[in-house]
């Protein structure tokens, strides 16, 4: 697993403008609008997953004082996200784990989802008989 660091210098430019921060947004580099999902996904600390939200308002993603952060472009998708200075958005440092690339080929051409036990898994795939 590489993990990649977001730290404030590489980050002046967005940070900058943004004194007085309350919240973060981590955003995927390279992200399609068109295909974001109408609903979010709601995660509590210490919850054992996330939940579905209600319907997105665009509202919530462009409040005054907001610090956008990149996160980087991992083949096999992010492991997981570390928020340090959480408590001082302006002055975070985010930290990304990446998973390791597919290595393995799932009958029918299907892609390799993360195995929650850790690893990679090939889904079930339903047929129409």
């Amino acid at each position: 697993m590489r993990t990649f660091i977001a730290t404030p210098l590489l980050l002046v430019s967005a940070l900058a403008a943004s004194a007085c921060s309350k919240h973060i947004i981590l955003r995927a580099n390279t992200v399609d609008l068109n295909r974001a999902q109408s609903v979010y996904w709601r995660c509590e600390p210490g919850a054992e997953a996330c939940e579905t939200g209600d319907a997105v308002r665009e509202s919530d993603w462009n409040q005054s004082g907001t610090v956008r952060v990149p996160l980087p472009q991992c083949s096999g998708g992010i492991a997981k996200v570390l928020i340090l200075k959480a408590n001082r958005p302006e002055n975070a440092e985010v930290r990304a784990v990446c998973l390791e690339p597919p290595t393995q080929s799932c009958p029918g051409g299907v892609a390799p989802v993360p195995d929650p036990e850790g690893g990679m898994m090939c889904p079930e795939v339903s047929s129409d008989d």
